[in-house]
């Protein structure tokens, strides 16, 4: 599998850039490439491509960039099962004290507002907090 898809990358000064991110799996690996005209080429490799979306974005954040991605954004997370058969392109967008459901399942690299959008820390703590609100 090899996707490219056109995403926007927010600046620590909260520039917008056009961005692409290549997906490629191959075997076992899932492999993202992220490049962009402000930014060096930033790239990851991982078990599945939620796993490698959170690595690239704690690459990134660590100069102030977030990517506008549903998979970045605060209340998605994907599920063992979604990663281990589907490669973790799909994730679902979960709400406090609701258990997932299909219905409410995103494409990790489909577009997010950036309101949506947090830190690694901040969607794992998401994630922790809705295990307990269930």
């Amino acid at each position: 599998m090899n996707e490219k898809h056109i995403v926007t990358a927010v600046d620590r000064l909260g520039n917008l850039h056009i961005s692409t991110l290549l997906a490629k799996r191959t075997n076992d690996t899932c492999e993202l490439t992220l490049r962009n005209d402000a930014l060096e080429e930033c790239h990851v490799s991982s078990d599945d491509f939620f796993s490698a979306l959170r690595d690239l974005r704690e690459q990134i954040e660590k100069t102030g960039w977030r990517l506008l991605v549903k998979g970045a954004a605060r209340n998605v997370w994907a599920s063992g099962m979604s990663r281990s058969m589907g490669g973790g392109i799909k994730a679902y967008q979960l709400e406090k004290g609701i258990a997932s459901s299909l219905d409410r399942m995103v494409n990790i690299f489909e577009p997010a507002d950036e309101a949506e959008v947090g830190t690694v820390a901040e969607q794992e703590a998401f994630f922790s907090d809705w295990v307990t609100s269930r």
